[in-house]
């Protein structure tokens, strides 16, 4: 038996090299068609083409899968994702100015096969990007220029999000089918403004003259404030002065004269004192004694 086995190995030998190349070549180049990896964070579509098209009941998760080498796999990126869009917009005061809008968004993935097979992976383009234009153009329409990009940013932004979310739910459907939720919009800003130069030259002075307004206000304030501080600290020394005025006689006088001149005199440091016309008391200059009586 194994002189035939040999035999048929140095008969067909050639043979079986090549089919062995073959079937490990075919392993090489299909294994990539057969073993499927999806991304953390991905999500995955089959679409058969000998069995219905696309698998609507099936979404491949992380991780590695195996599929016929036939099929088709589509990758689609499940993380939130943030995209940015320029567009021109009019206020509800026909001001025409150049807004960004910066959005997140994100795919449903209970919907997803249906996503790919009704709008495919360019959803951005086709379906996103429109429905928020609409929304920030509809949105930017309801306020004047002068709160729509001041101080109502937000609210602005948060509109936007809101309407563009709720369009996508109330617009895109599949044929007999209602209410889908596709895709999410959660959040919107309004990062960057561009006005006409006319209406930026009158925001700037509107702005220095608001400064400027301001700044006098402080002013003004603090003028009052030291006002009523030298009030207060005048009314303060008016009834100090009332107060002490009665025990300032010529006896308490002399008598802190001596004091002092007692404390210099005790002093260890060299100094030079003046006396004035101090008649019989002795006090120094300073003091101011009564003049000697003749």
């Amino acid at each position: 038996m194994f002189a035939k086995i040999n035999h048929f190995i140095d008969r067909y030998l050639i043979q079986l090299f090549c089919a062995s190349l073959l079937v490990i070549a075919l392993v090489v180049v299909g294994w990539r068609h057969v073993v499927i990896k999806v991304d953390t964070g991905h999500l995955a579509v089959l679409y058969r083409p000998f069995s219905g098209g696309v698998d609507l009941g099936l979404v491949l998760g992380e991780g590695l899968h195996l599929v016929a080498p036939w099929n088709t796999v589509t990758d689609y990126d499940a993380h939130i994702l943030t995209h940015s869009l320029k567009m021109e917009v009019m206020t509800s005061d026909l001001l025409k100015s150049t807004a960004t809008i910066s959005f997140q968004y994100q795919i449903n993935e209970g919907t997803l096969p249906l996503l790919h097979k009704y709008i495919g992976p360019k959803y951005l383009e086709k379906v996103i990007v429109p429905t928020m234009l609409t929304a920030a153009r509809s949105r930017f329409g309801k306020y004047p220029a002068d709160k729509a990009f001041t101080a109502d940013v937000s609210a602005l932004s948060q509109e936007i999000a809101g309407t563009a979310d709720r369009l996508l739910v109330e617009n895109i459907n599949p044929p007999g089918l209602s209410s889908l939720r596709f895709v999410r919009v959660p959040s919107a800003e309004v990062s960057q403004m561009t006005f006409p130069p006319d209406y930026e030259k009158a925001i700037d002075e509107k702005l220095i003259q608001s400064a400027i307004a301001q700044s006098y206000q402080y002013k003004i304030q603090a003028a009052k404030s030291e006002a009523e501080r030298l009030e207060i600290e005048g009314e303060g020394l008016r009834k100090y002065q009332q107060l002490v005025q009665p025990g300032l006689t010529d006896n308490f006088l002399r008598l802190k004269g001596i004091q002092a001149t007692q404390a210099l005199a005790e002093s260890s440091n060299s100094k030079v004192v003046v006396f004035g016309s101090a008649g019989t008391s002795g006090l120094p200059l300073i003091l101011g004694d009564n003049p000697t009586k003749k």
